[in-house]
């Protein structure tokens, strides 16, 4: 099974939107302030092109998805 740090694509199920992963291990900047590695994001359900990162540790898997 494919990892969230090796994720092509991810679907978040409150939303029913799928996310294609464009970067993985981006240094982001987490709650703490401190620098976690994380990936970069964005709707490929052409609702929006927002652009997301997030640390990996705050990807809550009973809401995330891995495609």
């Amino acid at each position: 099974m494919t990892s969230i740090k090796t994720a092509k694509l991810l679907f978040y199920k409150p939303r029913s939107t799928k996310y294609d992963i464009l970067y993985h291990n981006i240094k982001i900047k987490d709650e703490s302030g401190s620098w976690s590695k994380g990936c970069m994001y964005v709707n490929c359900d052409g609702i929006d092109s927002t652009y997301y990162t997030r640390p990996y540790a705050m990807f809550d898997l009973d809401k995330w998805t891995i495609l």
